[in-house]
């Protein structure tokens, strides 16, 4: 008996030992951050995997973080009946979140062996890239999936070694490679060549470093997903850029003699003893034509809430709650920054929020000594920041979304700290600012 792998889409793998299965991070037909859909769509239907799930021994789902693009709750909904394991995070967010869909059975792991039916599971975070994201090893009898979704980040000695020591078979390194948020595509400081260039190095970058981790690990083979998405923002330019990185950009990384072998595999297609079976005998299609027709697909029957949206604030009330949510925001980020040892930069920095023509707040950190620097400057429509104050939609629909448009001075700032910390702290102002309305 082999494992089989079947890549559904984006970071969606059914893996199939012996009858029994794991689902990690399933994504069907609901935008995640308001935006994105899975280009292509899913390539077995839910309710195929709802029946198998109904008949068979085992069937567990496994979610690596709490992003909607990897735990998309109206999917999950439809299989609360099924063990659900997740990274035992500090933040009991994604935990309380699978609870109010309805799970019971949920397992926490960490980097200590957790067995359940022919799976070894592990959970691994590396906290000097996120608090909240994991990489989750899976050991079958003959196989090792590493599933890193969206750390792609160069991982550490020590994160290695923590790595190696849970990996007991050939390994197949499953991770993202393409850009996961707006940037540079969505900066107004950056001319279209630039933004062109910045984009192409950007995702090298991604690339070098999962190959690089790929090296540090030992493993046969790489899966690129975790990047299978179309961004439909209304924009048909960030429509036709974003999509999965092709395989030609892959290669100029991956060549034949890298020691690594890139697996040639599309959502749809199954690994078995690191090979790729095409479902039709062949592949029919190119990468690029399914692209095109995922597209059009989502054109006709996407559903996007955020154009919908029935809100209108007054100015004073916009103005009030902006203010209201850079104070809070503030006071989150002094309250845990220290003390979490999480991206301290933000202490040092500066941001600015503009909502349409006439408002602008500043909020700024005391340590900051550069009166021309701005970490981020945040511009949303007055349609969007509406939506995102009311928590109508979430501070990462505005950015991972494309919903707003931004900046940073000079140019050349890495300023992730600041679009990591609201991030962060959208979610605890949209939960905080709708419970209030309840």
């Amino acid at each position: 008996m082999k494992t089989e792998i079947h890549f559904l889409n984006h970071s969606s793998l059914l893996i199939h030992y012996n009858g029994q299965f794991l689902l990690t991070d399933p994504f069907f037909s609901k935008p995640a951050f308001e935006t994105w859909l899975p280009v292509p769509p899913t390539y077995i239907n839910p309710a195929y995997l709802l029946a198998i799930s109904k008949s068979v021994k085992y069937f567990g789902i496994l979610i690596s973080h709490g992003h909607d693009d990897h735990c998309d709750d109206d999917l999950l909904k439809l299989f609360k009946h099924c063990p659900v394991f997740i990274t035992k995070f500090n933040s009991p967010g994604i935990r309380n979140r699978l609870r109010r869909i309805g799970f019971k059975e949920i397992y926490e792991v960490n980097s200590e062996s957790t067995k359940i039916g022919g799976f070894e599971i592990f959970g691994n975070i590396d906290f000097d890239f996120s608090p909240d994201d994991s990489v989750q090893i899976i050991n079958t009898p003959d196989l090792t999936v590493i599933h890193a979704n969206d750390c792609w980040q160069p991982y550490t000695d020590s994160y290695v070694k923590q790595l190696q020591q849970q990996i007991k078979k050939k390994a197949i390194l499953a991770s993202q490679v393409a850009i996961a948020d707006c940037f540079p595509l969505n900066y107004n400081n950056y001319s279209s060549e630039e933004k062109a260039r910045l984009y192409k190095e950007r995702t090298l970058k991604h690339v070098n470093s999962v190959y690089e981790n790929a090296i540090k690990l030992s493993v046969k083979c790489v899966l690129h997903y975790a990047g299978h998405v179309k961004v439909f923002n209304g924009n048909d330019s960030i429509l036709n850029l974003t999509g999965f990185v092709e395989r030609h950009l892959l290669k100029t990384v991956f060549s034949e003699s890298c020691g690594v072998e890139l697996l040639d595999a599309l959502p749809g297609e199954k690994i078995i003893d690191f090979k790729v079976i095409h479902p039709f005998g062949e592949r029919f299609y190119s990468e690029i034509v399914l692209k095109e027709a995922s597209k059009d697909f989502w054109i006709k029957y996407g559903r996007l809430k955020y154009k919908n949206a029935k809100i209108k604030l007054s100015q004073e009330s916009r103005a009030g709650l902006l203010e209201k949510f850079l104070k809070e925001f503030k006071q989150y980020v002094l309250e845990r920054a220290h003390a979490n040892n999480f991206r301290k930069e933000i202490l040092n920095s500066r941001i600015i929020f503009r909502v349409g023509d006439d408002l602008c707040s500043v909020c700024e950190f005391s340590q900051n000594i550069e009166s021309s620097r701005v970490d981020l400057e945040v511009i949303w429509p007055i349609e969007i920041a509406d939506q995102v104050l009311t928590g109508i939609i979430n501070f990462e629909a505005s950015y991972i979304g494309f919903l707003g448009t931004f900046s940073v001075h000079p140019p050349d700032l890495y300023n992730a700290h600041a679009t990591r910390w609201l991030s962060i702290f959208g979610y605890v102002w949209q939960r905080n600012i709708t419970s209030k309305d309840s």
